[in-house]
């Protein structure tokens, strides 16, 4: 197989995983071969890979062992996008949070009970905003 074959297959497994949610069923030659193509777990990426820019929304966890958390997700899916920016403001003070692997963050122990939680978007990612409420 060519190197422009390769790409164009793997660009439809891409836009394949984004359209059923990130369930793509993988050959098991491909996961036996660990081909990196086939990674699923990367959703921004694979977004970026489509063309074509998703809606998230912030969804707020009260209560976790540590306090509170934010989660930037697929407004359609629920599925968390890692390594993105969220900013938690309230009354002239700020703090920059990044995401874990599941999309969430902990929002740190000071009273930000009213702030607001954003993320200005990017190229894979619309905007969101919610606040954070009891």
């Amino acid at each position: 197989m060519d190197s422009s074959t390769t790409r164009l297959i793997s660009r439809s497994l891409l836009v394949a995983t984004l359209l059923t949610g990130g369930l793509l069923a993988v050959p098991s030659h491909a996961r036996a071969a660990d081909d990196p193509r086939m990674e699923t777990n990367q959703p921004a990426l694979i977004v970026a890979a489509a063309g074509e820019a998703v809606d998230s929304r912030i969804a707020v966890h009260h209560g976790h062992t540590g306090g509170d958390q934010v989660c930037l997700v697929n407004a359609d899916n629920g599925l968390g996008f890692p390594g993105k920016t969220v900013r938690v403001a309230k009354g002239g003070r700020s703090a920059e949070l990044t995401t874990a692997r599941d999309g969430c963050a902990s929002v740190p122990g000071v009273n930000w009970r009213g702030a607001t939680v954003a993320f200005a978007g990017d190229g894979a990612v619309h905007e969101s905003a919610t606040r954070l409420v009891p």
